[in-house]
């Protein structure tokens, strides 16, 4: 409970700031309440109620009160917090924090649907790494997952944000790239190529084959993926 609000920032704040305050009659408050909003000990903000006309206008009930409405409030921003971490759980693949095969199926469904409507072009990349059981058999599993991490990093840095990185799991992977037909696609491919030729991780060339499908008119999820897996195939044969 603040009262003479004016005077209390007075004490607390820098000149420049109540200065400022004054101005814009900020400070023409006779008592405030205020509580501080924490989450899981983590400071989020203040609410503060104040009153213009009277210094002793609060009382102890009001600040048990608010201490009740704070306690409410904290409780839904912990209910919104817990939805969002639930929402990422489901949509993110844990070990390398790209999205998942369903949440890149989602994606895929709706730039389908946006092609169709408004005549985008995109192409999907299916990749998969090449030789990655013997570094398992060689290294252990611990180094397998600091590869597909890395893996999953040098794919993100090397693409723009509109771009689209996704784990379908194990060794496999998959990009949505956004404009590009299948000699922009073979382009970006092989500049990945060289960057992970260039950047070994512990003296661990990654290579990995691939497939590229262009969104021609009429395709759908399935035939899009088996087209791109095909070539793929392909490719490692």
């Amino acid at each position: 409970m603040i009262k003479n609000p004016r005077s209390f920032d007075s004490e607390y704040i820098d000149n420049k700031k109540y200065k400022m305050l004054l101005e814009m009659n900020a400070l023409d408050i006779k008592s405030t309440l205020s509580a501080p909003i924490y989450i899981e000990g983590e400071f989020y903000g203040v609410i503060n109620i104040d009153n213009l006309e009277k210094i002793d206008a609060f009382t102890n009930k009001d600040i048990e009160l608010l201490e009740f409405l704070v306690k409410q409030l904290e409780a839904s921003i912990k209910n919104v917090i817990l939805l969002e971490e639930l929402n990422y759980a489901l949509r993110t693949d844990k070990l390398t924090d790209v999205f998942n095969r369903r949440c890149f199926e989602e994606i895929l469904e709706k730039e389908i649907k946006r092609a169709i409507r408004y005549g985008n072009r995109f192409s999907i990349v299916l990749i998969d790494l090449d030789d990655f059981k013997p570094i398992n058999d060689t290294y252990g599993h611990k180094m397998g997952d600091r590869v597909l991490k890395y893996f999953a990093d040098v794919l993100k840095k090397n693409l723009r944000d509109t771009d689209v990185v996704a784990r379908l799991g194990g060794d496999e992977f998959v990009l949505l790239l956004h404009g590009a037909d299948d000699n922009k696609s073979e382009g970006k491919i092989g500049f990945i190529k060289n960057y992970l030729k260039e950047n070994p991780i512990e003296n661990i060339v990654i290579d990995f084959s691939y497939g590229i499908c262009e969104y021609r008119d009429g395709m759908d999820i399935d035939s899009i993926m088996t087209a791109a897996d095909d070539r793929m195939y392909q490719q490692k044969r």
